[in-house]
């Protein structure tokens, strides 16, 4: 009975390590994205009138995520220059100048998705960098003008901020960010199913052999 319920103990401490254990999903299909998501917040970054835009020195804080770049943040109404900011999305929050990161900080709440569509030019089709919170960095590229890129990101530990640093260009721009919770628990390994695996035949054995 000891040998039992020690490989039970040993089964159970697998599967609790397996469910702790880190594990952050990349999408690059919104479609495939939203379907793994639920409660997600959109935002569209659209204010501005027709061919206007408006300007954050300092940053800018929608549905209480805040977004800073390394140059001057604009929100951008593409008919103020559609052979640049026409992405078929309206508005745009775009990094003027500049090609350090974006700096995006979610607001509390324990997020644990979190996507966007990725754009750049000068040039176009600019690698990005983006890094998470939870040590997580994933290299992703942009698509030729006006086609836009998207990325997403689930965890099942929150994640709190995030960086997009488009590395070859000089102008990154974002549209329809998306946060709010994954859906889906996260499978064990395959490592992990193979040690469960062997507990359970160890078990079987056990009872075998007591028979």
């Amino acid at each position: 009975m000891k040998k039992v319920l020690t490989v039970l103990s040993i089964v159970s401490m697998i599967l609790i390590a397996s469910s702790q254990a880190q594990a952050v999903a990349l999408f690059t299909d919104r479609t495939a994205f939203l379907a793994a998501t639920t409660g997600m917040t959109n935002i569209d970054f659209e204010e501005n009138s027709y061919g206007a835009f408006t300007y954050y020195p300092s940053g800018a804080t929608f549905s209480g995520v805040n977004f800073v770049g390394s140059g001057y943040l604009y929100t951008i109404d593409p008919a103020l220059a559609t052979s640049i900011y026409d992405w078929d999305s309206g508005d745009i929050l775009s990094d003027q100048y500049e090609t350090g990161p974006i700096n995006v900080a979610l607001p509390g709440g324990g997020f644990t998705a979190v996507g966007s569509d990725i754009m750049s030019f000068d040039p176009y089709a600019s690698d990005f960098i983006i890094t998470l919170s939870t040590g997580d960095v994933f290299t992703v590229s942009s698509a030729n003008y006006p086609t836009r890129a998207f990325v997403g990101f689930t965890s099942n530990v929150p994640i709190s901020w995030l960086t997009f640093d488009a590395t070859s260009s000089v102008y990154a721009n974002l549209d329809n960010f998306v946060f709010g919770s994954a859906g889906i628990t996260p499978i064990p390994e395959p490592a992990t199913l193979s040690l469960l695996g062997f507990g359970l035949l160890g078990l079987a054995g056990l009872r075998k052999k007591r028979s």
